[in-house]
Parts: structure tokens; sequence; C-alpha cells
């Protein structure tokens, strides 16, 4: 597994500092931001199955999804240092929603497309070419072991 540099660590920890200041919101409105990028995903989720944005944004459904999917990202940024424990707790994270049929193109989009964008709204001018990068950096990292836990996962159903 690639290793984050310094730099690129203290990055992330300056990015999140910002973000985990409002966890249960900024989680919501990372679901918003997934939904409206990619409409198609809110039918993945039951409770909000034909509900508005608006509707959607005042659930308290929304608010304790997005309050948990914030705790178990906060679980992964925070050990970046110790990577190992970042990857099992993203296993844990892709095991889990594996019933609910989230694959590898639904964790590319919400990393690679609505994270970038979610990071950039969020962030504002702190989101910095460099910072960017970084971000990305530590998605690849995450990516790999997500592809790596699908693959496992897939070898295990088969056999």
């Amino acid at each position: 597994m690639v290793d984050l540099t310094e730099q690129q660590k203290t990055l992330i920890a300056n990015g999140w500092a910002v973000i985990k200041k409002n966890l249960k919101q900024n989680g919501a409105d990372a679901f918003i931001l997934l939904f409206t990028m990619k409409p198609a995903y809110q039918d993945y989720f039951s409770t909000f199955k034909g509900m508005s944005m608006e509707e959607i944004a005042l659930s308290g459904k929304m608010r304790a999804h997005g309050s948990m999917f914030m705790g178990a990202l906060a679980g992964i940024i925070e050990n970046l240092d110790d990577l190992e424990c970042a990857a099992e707790i993203l296993r844990s994270k892709v095991q889990s929603h594996e019933k609910r049929n989230i694959g590898r193109q639904h964790f590319h989009d919400l990393l690679y497309v609505v994270f970038p964008a979610f990071l950039a709204q969020k962030l504002g001018k702190d989101f910095t070419d460099e910072a960017g990068a970084a971000w990305m950096t530590a998605v690849g990292i995450l990516m790999s072991v997500i592809d790596d836990e699908l693959a496992k996962m897939e070898q295990l159903s088969v056999a």
C-alpha cells in the first residue's frame, strides 16, 4: 500500500478539521450532493426513494445516516497514519454495503466524482490544487482497498 507524505497528511488533516466541525450536517450534505449528482443512487435508499432534496434535507433519517457515514469516514481519515487500521474500517464498510448491491462503480462515483465536489464546496478557497491532489492520493489508496476487498468477496461467492 502506498503511503501518504507528511505534507499530504497535513493537508488532509487541515481540511478534515474544517469538515468535522459539523459532521452530522456535512454528512447529510454529502448525501444530498450524491443524490443531486447521481440521482439514480437515491433509489438505493428505500427511505428516500421518491423524496425531494428538500424533504431529504429535513429528514432525521438522513441526518442519522449522514452522521454514521461521517463517523466511519472520520475513522478512516484520522487513521491515515496507520493505513492498515484505516483499511480495516473501510473493508468492513465494503462488506456491509455488498448486501445492498453497492459495488465498485458506486464507490468510484462517491470517491472520484462526488467527494471532490463535496470537498470543494465545504473547503472553499482552502481546497487548493495541492490539497486536492493530497485528497485524491488518499482516495486512490482507499479505492485500491475497496477493489481488493470486492475481488476477495467475489472469489468467496464463486467458491
